[in-house]
């Protein structure tokens, strides 16, 4: 917990209350200029009753970052969602996917292999040829990350009609340099919709929970392994701590040096806002503070001083279940909601950082497709936040594919559209934070109205 003094004064100095009924007060909270996106802070009150024991009441600030917003970045030569992404360097890789034909209502298993260079936006592919083809074709619950030249890819289901081969225990590693694929260890079993992450510093991935191999049926159990991938030495460790229950479908970063933070997706079976966060020196794991609702086909990436973001998924903000164009992130303990909200919804989609910036890829927009659609509306839109320092880039729009739906407006906007951040996109001021960034939780306001207490004996 960060501690920083704010000022923290209670709406009455003293407050009366008789015997078997019930008062309120406020809690006014003054943020300073200084403070930053991410910081928190909590603040005692006691409660001194005429006779007894006193009591405390324990509230938490909790500041959002200061207002910018998400920008449309670029647009995938190949529509896909479902996809692994992965970052190394300035280069951002899109692994696999399932490409939709609407003419022929048919959705197909891919082993595209793209990548962009966010600093020329030039776009490389394996079906121009630039680019070698995934060994592969791999969608639902494949994974990817990248470190010290190499791109990882790992599990996923197939396009074998054979259950028993339709979950993925390969491991494809990509050589940046030498711009070819080989095949490291097979993973210790098959995996599906489990978390990955890249320990650049120890040359090391580790592969958490996620589906097992599909028996005869198609049906797979999840999972709570732990295990991690010796890129020195190919080989994989399967003794370490495992999860405490089956979590699939959740994201997962490195938030230092030693801590992978595991968050959103499915807990033995049920939709979840459960954090936790794994020590890699101590082989541990520990709960940690909750997401404000449950989310899950969304994405992550890291914000600087390694603060987790997740964002899109689906959630249960609000019932029936909504495809989400909103963006959370964790800081000393806390999942704080964010104000700005991502230019589409959509689930299904992938992400990760590069730079100092999240990158949100590809995806789904309509709620239907969480069943097996007779329609299905994908986006080849790639979003980025925040926007500040960014330059005016040219975001070369494909063709039209054949692929195309009728209601995808992203591939018919005309090529070579200027995005002009410095018009487009006002700057942040250093007096946005006070004033707007500060929130809280429990259920005693929102914003810089008031805050969450709790009484603790």
């Amino acid at each position: 917990m960060k501690q920083y003094a704010w000022t923290t004064t209670p709406s009455l100095a003293t407050l009366p209350v008789t015997a078997h009924t019930n008062n309120t007060f406020s809690v006014d909270v003054v943020i300073p200029a200084t403070a930053v996106g991410g910081q928190s802070d909590e603040a005692t009150i006691t409660l001194t009753p005429g006779t007894g024991p006193a009591m405390t009441a324990t509230t938490i600030t909790l500041v959002q970052d200061a207002p910018d917003n998400w920008q449309i970045f670029a647009y995938m030569p190949r529509t896909v969602d479902n996809a692994a992404v992965a970052s190394e360097g300035d280069v951002l890789y899109v692994i696999g996917g399932t490409e939709y034909d609407s003419l022929a209502s048919t959705r197909t298993y891919t082993d595209y292999f793209q990548s962009l260079d966010t600093t020329t936006m030039a776009w490389n592919d394996s079906v121009s040829g630039t680019l070698p083809p995934l060994p592969g074709p791999r969608y639902m619950g494949v994974r990817a990350c990248g470190m010290n030249g190499h791109v990882y890819v790992t599990g996923g289901q197939t396009d074998s009609t054979d259950p028993l081969e339709a979950q993925a225990d390969d491991l494809f590693i990509f050589d940046v340099a030498a711009n070819t694929w080989s095949s490291g260890a097979l993973m210790p079993a098959a995996r599906g919709e489990h978390m990955m992450v890249c320990d650049a510093a120890n040359n090391t991935l580790y592969v958490i929970g996620g589906w097992g191999p599909f028996d005869a049926t198609g049906s797979a159990s999840g999972t709570d392994t732990t295990w991690a991938y010796d890129a020195d030495a190919n080989t994989w460790d399967e003794t370490l701590a495992p999860f405490p229950g089956e979590r699939v479908r959740a994201s997962a970063q490195m938030i230092s040096a030693t801590e992978i933070l595991v968050a959103a997706g499915a807990l033995d079976g049920f939709f979840v806002k459960r954090t936790d966060i794994y020590d890699i020196g101590t082989d541990t794991w520990e709960q940690t503070g909750d997401l404000v609702w449950e989310r899950f086909y969304n994405a992550s990436g890291i914000l600087p001083t390694n603060r987790m973001c997740v964002y899109g998924g689906t959630g249960f903000g609000a019932l029936p279940a909504l495809v989400d164009d909103s963006y959370e992130c964790y800081s000393g303990g806390f999942w704080i909601p964010q104000l700005a909200t991502m230019t589409q919804a959509k689930t299904f989609l992938a992400g990760t950082s590069v730079g100092d910036q999240l990158y949100a890829v590809g995806g789904v927009t309509d709620t239907d497709s969480l069943a097996t659609p007779s329609t299905y509306v994908q986006t080849n839109r790639i979003e980025r936040y925040p926007t500040t320092d960014i330059p005016d880039v040219v975001v070369d729009v494909p063709e039209d594919t054949a692929a195309d739906t009728v209601e995808d407006t992203e591939s018919d906007v005309p090529t070579d559209v200027v995005v002009d951040t410095a018009t487009d996109t006002p700057a942040d001021t250093s007096t946005d934070a006070p004033t707007d960034t500060a929130t809280d939780t429990g259920t005693g306001g929102d914003g810089d109205e008031g805050c969450g207490c709790s009484i603790v004996h």
